[in-house]
């Protein structure tokens, strides 16, 4: 029994001694990496905000106010529509090169006025702004080499003319509401996203008096009245740059309802105006859009003890109003000519700009 109980401690403290071994194997340090480890992050991870963020408001806020702003612009602009080529003109002999005579897009004035209103409900800002632009261009061109097959508005002529008198007359009037609020992002940077609606009127005429050799002169005359409404969206920016001043960029798309209500075209010998070669008239309804870019700089201050906001403007401006052209448009479609998608009204040019609040 003696015997016995000396085995039974012998056993119970090998096993001890084989426990330590396999704890102590266990708890040797990791061989080194093989490549360079990561260095410890200087900084933690930015979390997202547990309150919500607030935009702070960027208007004009003078003392004592009624929160009403009003705005004038000048422009300087060229308004181009793109299709109101006259004549091809060949060259005077068969090694000379020939010319398209486009019609004269020179430069008109015009102006837009705007009257605004902030108001108290989370600094939101009204904004109405009227734009006209009434502009008549003419051109004659004349030449001995003058060819009428050719020819891209009299069509009821002889083969060869002498000269060619065209005149475009445009009305444009457009409407824009505006509902927006400026805020600051970060300390010089601010936006102003808005939407709104456009809507407006805009008429062409055009007309184009060929006249032959033998003096006999013909005339095409198409008319397009449309009206047209939709919604605007947009954002305007300025960057405060040094102190009060800034370079401001403005963006805008609308998308709008068109109805182009009397689409006209008369072609007659200029003898004889009652007697009509093609005489047609028409209504066209279409989904239209425009974009408009605005780039350039500003300054702003407040005066008389901060009761009154001046600011003034001036910049680049372009505007393009897509598938305006219905003069070419039905010109060609009443000739049986293969029908195109009618072209582009652009303006663009000088844009000042004086903001007062008060």
């Amino acid at each position: 029994m003696k015997k016995f109980s000396l085995t039974l401690i012998a056993f119970f403290a090998m096993t001890c001694v084989f426990a330590d071994s396999y704890n102590s194997n266990d708890s040797c340090p990791p061989e080194p990496c093989c490549e360079p480890c990561p260095p410890t992050p200087c900084c933690d991870v930015p979390q997202a905000p547990t309150m919500p963020a607030y935009n702070a408001p960027a208007r004009y806020n003078v003392c004592g106010s009624w929160d009403f702003f009003v705005t004038g612009t000048f422009l300087w602009w060229q308004a181009k529509e793109q299709g109101l080529e006259i004549a091809l003109i060949d060259g005077a002999t068969s090694t000379e090169k020939g010319q398209i005579e486009d019609m004269k897009f020179d430069y008109k004035a015009a102006f837009k006025v705007g009257l605004g209103y902030n108001t108290n409900c989370d600094d939101w800002t009204t904004y109405l702004q009227y734009t006209r632009m009434n502009i008549t261009q003419n051109k004659t061109v004349t030449s001995s080499n003058f060819n009428s097959n050719v020819d891209f508005w009299v069509t009821a002529l002889g083969d060869i003319q002498s000269a060619a008198e065209a005149r475009w007359e445009l009305n444009h009037n457009v409407f824009d509401f505006e509902l927006g609020r400026p805020y600051y992002s970060g300390k010089d940077l601010v936006f102003q996203p808005f939407f709104g609606i456009r809507a407006g009127w805009s008429d062409q005429e055009y007309r184009d008096i060929a006249t032959a050799v033998d003096t006999t002169q013909q005339e095409v005359n198409v008319k397009s009245d449309s009206w047209l409404v939709g919604p605007r969206v947009g954002v305007n920016s300025n960057w405060y740059f040094i102190d009060e001043f800034g370079l401001i960029g403005n963006a805008a798309l609308s998308v709008f309802y068109q109805k182009f209500n009397k689409l006209t075209l008369k072609e007659f010998d200029v003898a004889t105006p009652n007697t009509f070669d093609k005489y047609y008239e028409d209504s066209i309804q279409t989904i239209n859009s425009s974009i408009e870019l605005l780039f350039g700089l500003g300054y702003g201050t407040y005066f008389d003890h901060n009761n009154w906001h001046f600011n003034i403007f001036a910049g680049y401006e372009a505007q393009i109003y897509f598938n305006q052209n219905m003069l070419r448009f039905y010109n060609e479609i009443t000739d049986g000519a293969p029908v195109v998608k009618p072209n582009n009204l652009i303006f663009h040019g000088l844009n000042v700009t004086a903001r007062f609040d008060f």
